[in-house]
């Protein structure tokens, strides 16, 4: 399937449970281009190319995990957004596991939300597992970043120096060790 140049998102699976979207394209839509939304739980993003090239949108989301359980996000490859995989607003154990995330202002992130009294709730428990989170759009230092929640797994990812960033200073010792570190030797 492919979901090209949409007004909103490419994809949204809104409040459902149980699904599949698996070998997709979606490529210059609106805000969060591919998005589960809403509370639901147990769903799978696999396989899907999702980008953004248009000049001037810069502010876009790549895929967005909101409100989401148990839901996984694997073998994806994410580029041109300023979040590129978007964890927030009350996300709980979900996996985002082998994912191919650049060229994004922040390659991986688990953050509150975009503001509202209802849409600021912290995520908890979301492992990030293996994922390539290299080469943040032009100065960033967001490979991946995590600012809320508790109970994360950050371990086998591979970023450049510098560029995972975790509120907790003791959790950024710990998962320093647990992550691969590129350091460019120019």
């Amino acid at each position: 399937m492919t979901s090209e140049s949409n007004y909103g998102s490419g994809i949204i699976n809104f409040a459902s449970d149980y699904n599949t979207i698996e070998s997709c394209v979606v490529r210059n839509s609106g805000d969060g281009h591919l998005s589960l939304f809403g509370g639901g739980k147990k769903n799978l993003v696999t396989g899907c190319v999702v980008t953004e090239n248009r000049p001037g949108y810069t502010d876009q989301q790549g895929i967005t995990v909101e409100s989401e359980k148990d839901s996984k996000v694997e073998k994806n490859m994410v580029s041109g957004f300023y979040y590129g995989i978007d964890v927030k607003n009350g996300a709980e154990s979900n996996v985002i596991k082998g994912n191919l995330v650049y060229n994004n202002e922040y390659n991986i992130a688990v953050r509150p939300g975009d503001g509202g009294a209802n849409l600021m709730t912290p995520s908890h428990h979301i492992s990030i597992l293996h994922n390539l989170a290299i080469n943040p759009r032009k100065s960033s230092e967001r490979g991946i970043y995590i600012n809320v929640g508790n109970g994360h797994i950050v371990q086998g990812n591979t970023v450049e120096k510098n560029n995972l960033i975790l509120r907790d200073e003791s959790l950024r010792v710990k998962y320093q060790q647990e992550n691969f570190i590129v350091i460019d030797k120019q």
